[in-house]
């Protein structure tokens, strides 16, 4: 008899941590420890590809002190612990390029939530569309469009409850294309779990979704602009939980872990974003992976893996068409327990590493250099815990704005 274990599923607008037990996270900052974010009443030019300037710096936008809540999302640079200015809002996720965060913005107090645009190389922002929030008006999760010319985002409106049955609710996925300023409903779906977009593929014109629940992915959805459907792909034990999508919208990553036969498996397997092709599947060959991410820019997978008895946290790039090729890249501190977790950095050049600890101490993060495998801690004013963060650039005068 096969067992799942239990993961949490993890994916969200940029990066959710699962939670781990009896970790008190650290208590935001006030909201007049750094200014907000004002809007320009110019609107930015349409998200494009952009070309990477020298003079960039890397930062990241992460929510401090737990789940996300109006004030909580905060831009940091990799080098300097403190944050540098605060976005009144939520769900947070970074363009393929790295050059745009979309996110919805929440007032505290008000119930309409804004889909905006920050460019961090101007430091302007753009409203997008608006959702009045109520209990029965949730806006979701965001994606991009691979050529960051739009976004797909979810909303779901619940069921009528009936004597205390879970019932389905309808989640709404419209798209907003910057060139046109145009927001189109596309699908519909009734489903009692809740519905993420992953991805949308300009040159097929599909969107991507996963439907999850109760242990994990039920379902992968695959759909049209117009909202035909594509074909879907049902949860099965090695596809337990979607954790990454690749740059290009045009593959998904997902991992798994069970017992057999007294055996501990764990391993990823990526299919199609596009159609309902498979596409490769490799099984951990030493220890038990905790977390799987691709690095941009590539169909490479980074895997933070506990090894050993004494377990020690590693970091291993699994490449190749099969994903059968590994490296081992970084052999890190004991893992006391079995958790932990990666970010890839936007330049696929590092990965921020979450090395747990026992107790109710707080997790430590470093920075790890995928070449040469040298790690540094990463130092955050407010220890970064369990919270949805991402990497992107910006520029001196983006920073020099957004500071004041």
């Amino acid at each position: 008899m096969r067992a799942l274990i239990a993961v949490a599923f993890v994916l969200s607008a940029c990066v959710t941590n699962p939670p781990v037990a009896s970790r008190s996270p650290t208590a935001a900052p006030t909201a007049t420890a750094t200014p907000t974010v004002a809007v320009s009443t110019t609107p930015t030019p349409s998200p494009s590809s952009t070309a990477i300037p020298q003079n960039v710096r890397l930062a990241v936008v992460l929510a401090d002190g737990g789940p996300p809540t109006p004030g909580a999302l905060r831009l940091r640079l990799e080098s300097d612990g403190a944050p540098f200015a605060t976005l009144n809002g939520t769900g947070a996720v970074v363009s393929p390029d790295g050059t745009r965060i979309a996110y919805w913005s929440r007032p505290t107090g008000g119930t309409q939530a804004t889909l905006r645009v920050l460019d961090p190389f101007s430091g302007n922002e753009t409203d997008l569309a608006n959702v009045t929030a109520t209990p029965t008006n949730t806006p979701g999760d965001i994606a991009w469009r691979d050529d960051a010319g739009g976004l797909v985002y979810a909303v779901r409106t619940p069921g009528p409850s009936t004597s205390g049955v879970n019932p389905p609710a309808t989640t709404i996925f419209s798209t907003y294309v910057f060139a046109t300023r145009q927001v189109s409903e596309v699908k519909k779906i009734d489903s009692s779990g809740s519905l993420i977009p992953l991805s949308w593929n300009l040159a097929t014109h599909v969107i991507a979704a996963v439907e999850t629940g109760e242990g994990g992915v039920r379902q992968i959805y695959r759909f049209k602009e117009d909202g035909g459907g594509v074909g879907n792909t049902p949860s099965d034990e090695r596809l337990h939980e979607v954790t990454d999508v690749t740059k290009d919208a045009r593959v998904i990553l997902a991992q798994y872990g069970f017992f057999s036969g007294n055996r501990l498996f764990s391993g990823v397997r990526t299919v199609s974003a596009t159609d309902t092709s498979p596409i490769a599947q490799h099984e951990a060959a030493d220890g038990f992976l905790l977390r799987a991410r691709f690095r941009p820019a590539t169909g490479d997978v980074l895997a933070l893996l506990r090894v050993g008895d004494p377990s020690r946290y590693v970091l291993e790039v699994w490449s190749g068409t099969d994903l059968s090729t590994v490296k081992r890249v970084w052999n890190g501190p004991p893992a006391p327990v079995a958790s932990g977790d990666l970010v890839a950095r936007i330049d696929g050049k590092a990965a921020y590493v979450r090395v747990d600890q026992t107790g109710s101490a707080l997790p430590l993060w470093q920075v790890v250099d995928l070449s040469s495998g040298t790690a540094a801690p990463v130092s955050f004013t407010n220890a970064v815990a369990t919270v949805p963060w991402c990497s992107f650039y910006i520029s001196p005068e983006g920073l020099a704005k957004l500071k004041k």
